[in-house]
């Protein structure tokens, strides 16, 4: 089904030829997931009817008008946070693809997703167990590797997960993830039937409170928190986990020093 546009002809105009020209690219080269092209539009429709921007000098101001008058129409957190979504893959595509027209400052400040209803406050960490467990239910199924992998070692939401809006600093193994999985279509479905279904496994063997809500995105980003850290000479981030890190130091022959061993990653081994 074609999803509806949210606001009434009564906040939209015609887009500008040029700007219809940047709306295209995005929408027949980025690869973004086709709900989003009809956001994109219709942001660009509320910008046409409120100020008739060139594409090129729209910034976060209008991004938050437009966010305010989703909200009077009656759009939902999870709809809003889509939006943002949306957004943020134009953002990525035309600054990736066209630097020389959108560089690093066009639309760098969007506003973060809100918390909603499956935001609980309690949230919480999977222990060692439930994480080993977890990864023994997703050994079999590269999809449900996929989603864990990038919330717990990305701590992205449902929503950049879908429209693949990766942070660019990343090691080398979620990129060979991504990779993996690079035909994968993944749905908020897809993603939600994941959690029901590992959190059934953990308490299937006991290790998960039967009370408790089923596991979702926000606790597996707690969970890069907790097991990850930040490698002090290149600056990516690892999991707590031997093969990822090894023991460096620093020598310096002009000046006769010879530093204690430091904790850094295997991928740089501390290298200048």
């Amino acid at each position: 089904m074609t999803p509806k546009q949210i606001l009434s002809k009564k906040f939209r105009k015609r887009i500008s030829p040029d700007n219809m020209l940047w709306f295209e690219k995005y929408q027949n080269e980025s690869g973004d997931p086709s709900g989003y092209y009809l956001k994109v539009q219709e942001f660009l429709e509320f910008c046409a009817y409120k100020n008739n921007k060139d594409i090129r000098t729209i910034d976060e101001t209008d991004v938050n008008s437009y966010i305010t008058v989703l909200k009077s129409c009656g759009a939902k957190t999870p709809t809003i946070n889509s939006h943002k979504s949306a957004l943020s893959g134009l953002r990525k595509f035309l600054h990736s693809n066209y630097p020389d027209t959108f560089d690093e400052r066009f639309l760098s400040e969007l506003p973060g997703h809100e918390r909603t209803d499956e935001n609980p406050t309690e949230i919480k960490a999977l222990s060692l167990v439930q994480l080993s467990y977890v990864r023994a239910y997703n050994r079999s199924h590269l999809k449900d590797n996929y989603i864990f992998e990038l919330f717990f070692q990305l701590g992205i939401d449902k929503n950049d997960l879908v429209a693949r809006n990766f942070p660019e600093s990343r090691n080398a193994e979620v990129d060979e993830i991504i990779k993996k999985a690079s035909k994968s279509d993944i749905e908020l479905g897809t993603i939600n039937s994941y959690f029901k279904r590992v959190t059934k496994y953990l308490r299937d063997h006991d290790a998960y409170d039967k009370s408790r809500r089923n596991i979702n995105s926000y606790d597996l980003a707690e969970g890069r928190n907790a097991y990850f850290l930040r490698c002090p000479n290149c600056g990516k981030s690892f999991e707590n986990v031997a093969k990822y890190w090894v023991l460096a130091r620093v020598n310096i022959e002009e000046v006769d020093y010879q530093g204690e061993y430091s904790i850094v990653c295997a991928e740089c081994k501390g290298a200048r």
